[in-house]
């Protein structure tokens, strides 16, 4: 085991109802949208999620991409990731992967990957 492995994160604060951070990216064009991911329609205020949710959004507030992330084993593991075709090529998938960890979690490769997936996760995104 490596030492890097006895200190794996995940932000808890992620994932409950009403956590919410921006932030600007690609010269102010985008902003990225982090906050708790699915809450059921009959849960209670404050709920905990089981996932937690990066949108995109363009000038226009347009939403235009999405990352899901869940735990798994002290990591965030990619549910699904999607940048509509017009805004892909740019660095927004590599942009709200970076936002991830900046909210202080760690990222591991998802074990349900599509071919896409692979790629994307294979330039530069396990670091």
């Amino acid at each position: 085991m490596k030492l890097k492995e006895l200190f794996e994160v995940v932000n808890d604060k992620l994932f409950w109802e009403g956590y919410e951070k921006t932030k600007s990216i690609l010269n102010n064009e985008y902003t990225l949208i982090a906050k708790a991911g699915y809450v059921k329609i009959d849960a209670k205020v404050k709920y905990k999620s089981e996932q937690f949710r990066i949108e995109a959004k363009d000038k226009g507030g347009k939403l235009i991409g999405w990352v899901n992330f869940e735990k798994v084993n002290d990591k965030l593991e990619a549910l699904d990731l999607h940048v509509d075709l017009k805004h892909r090529r740019k660095g927004i998938a590599t942009e709200m992967y970076k936002f991830a960890r900046e909210l202080g979690n760690d990222i591991t490769q998802s074990s349900k990957q599509t071919g896409m997936g692979k790629l994307f996760w294979s330039k530069d995104h396990s670091k």
